[in-house]
């Protein structure tokens, strides 16, 4: 309706606003898609007005642009897109308007935006269900709204006879049967939330992230970490891959919940390569801004690595990969993201999980959502191992989780009046 309203300049609400003619894109995500929704959906409010069909594939009924003569020689186009194509096929002379179909990749989006035109608006449309991980988009529609944005959910249960819809009730609730249990909450309700395998299924931006204003005021009072407070460091080496370093800390005055509160990531493929003296040089500034060491530092096994970062002034203990520790030390993470529903309170009204993780920590963020197990096959079980992909920063975690919870921490050790074989601390001079 939105596509059609604009390029014929009849938008209900807006009139003044839209001059038609104009031209605009309409895409989904495959152009099969475009012909068995796109078009049918639209061909029906353009019967009996003055059209001409310039055809994709004209065998299988898709339209590649639609043009709709208004008046005279005026006519409106309306060009079709698929995701599939690139983003190099989203670039072209400025629009009118784009509407959007189905989740959109974000290099696809970004060269959408290129095409506000100088002296004219940009509008743009998109009608989703958030069935596929993507950070970049959720932190956008469930973070801080924008002015130019609207953000409209419309949950499943509103189209019921008995809620004054038009669906019966019984079709609707043999719909939600046969979707997956991951999805179901999501495509219910047209909110963020689980993926189909994804692994952190409870995890949510509005439970366990923290700004910078709720890190002031829950758990670094004054801008500080707490004096009292256990610092933690856990190392993802990476090699061919991204290199990772989190820094977590105990919160006393929380039960000792765990936070992680800041990430180093470097990822050569995007910002070139670096050596491991500089690794550990940005990781020892890091620890002086924030005015504390590490008092434990969990690693992959790499004796390599960690004698040559030892020598660069950052120790770190072998992380615990003892037999079956990959599903321990997930199950670890898992159970701390849970909710604790004695813990309720106005900041977490859900209750209070044992994890949270500062808003800063951009890549770890990114990661959580899409750390999943692969489908399963004739002789793989799906929960047997994650992909691995978008799991360096996670690797991190679970080493320092599993790890930290498994072996004896520096304060017990003191209580013990014993000392931990290796057990160094991370200093800078």
């Amino acid at each position: 309706m939105e596509v059609f309203w604009f390029a014929t300049g009849w938008h209900p609400w807006r009139l003044g606003d839209i001059r038609a003619p104009n031209e605009g894109w309409y895409a989904t995500t495959t152009w099969d898609k475009v012909g068995d929704t796109l078009w049918p959906n639209l061909r029906r409010l353009l019967q009996g007005m003055d059209c001409r069909i310039v055809w994709h594939n004209k065998g299988r009924d898709i339209p590649e642009r639609v043009s709709i003569k208004l008046n005279a020689a005026r006519w409106s186009h309306i060009i079709f897109k698929a995701y599939e194509q690139g983003r190099e096929s989203f670039q072209a002379t400025a629009m009118r308007y784009i509407a959007f179909d189905e989740q959109f990749p974000r290099d696809v989006f970004i060269e959408a935006m290129t095409r506000i035109g100088a002296d004219a608006p940009l509008d743009f449309m998109a009608a989703l269900t958030p069935i596929e991980s993507q950070p970049w988009l959720e932190a956008r529609l469930t973070g801080e709204p924008r002015e130019s944005d609207a953000v409209f959910e419309c949950p499943l249960d509103d189209n019921r006879i008995s809620r004054g819809g038009f669906i019966a009730d019984e079709k609707i609730d043999a719909l939600i049967e046969e979707w997956p249990p991951e999805v179901r909450e999501t495509r219910r309700l047209g909110k963020w939330g689980s993926y189909v395998g994804s692994i952190f299924q409870t995890f949510s931006r509005d439970i366990h992230v923290v700004d910078e204003a709720k890190e002031a005021r829950l758990f670094f009072p004054n801008g500080r970490i707490p004096a009292r407070a256990e610092v933690f460091g856990g190392i993802d080496w990476g090699g061919a891959n991204p290199f990772a370093f989190l820094w977590g800390v105990k919160i006393p005055h929380l039960d000792n919940d765990w936070y992680i509160f800041d990430e180093y990531y470097w990822n050569f493929l995007e910002r070139g390569g670096r050596r491991l003296q500089q690794h550990a040089d940005e990781i020892k500034a890091r620890c002086k801004r924030w005015g504390r060491e590490c008092q434990q530092v969990w690693a992959d096994h790499d004796p390599t690595d960690a004698n040559e970062f030892m020598g660069y002034g950052v120790p770190s203990l072998p992380a615990d990969k003892g037999d079956d520790s990959l599903r321990m030390s997930i199950e670890c993470v898992q159970g701390m993201f849970n909710p604790r529903p004695h813990l309720s309170n106005a900041d977490w009204p859900g209750g209070r999980p044992k994890l949270h993780i500062a808003a800063r920590c951009v890549n770890t963020l990114r990661e959580i959502p899409l750390y999943r197990y692969p489908d399963s096959t004739a002789n793989l079980n799906a929960k047997e191992k994650p992909i691995d992909k978008d799991n360096h920063a996670i690797s991190a975690l679970r080493y320092m989780l599993y790890s930290s919870r498994n072996r004896i921490t520096p304060a017990q050790a003191a209580a013990w009046d014993f000392e931990i074989p290796g057990n160094q601390r991370l200093r800078f001079d």
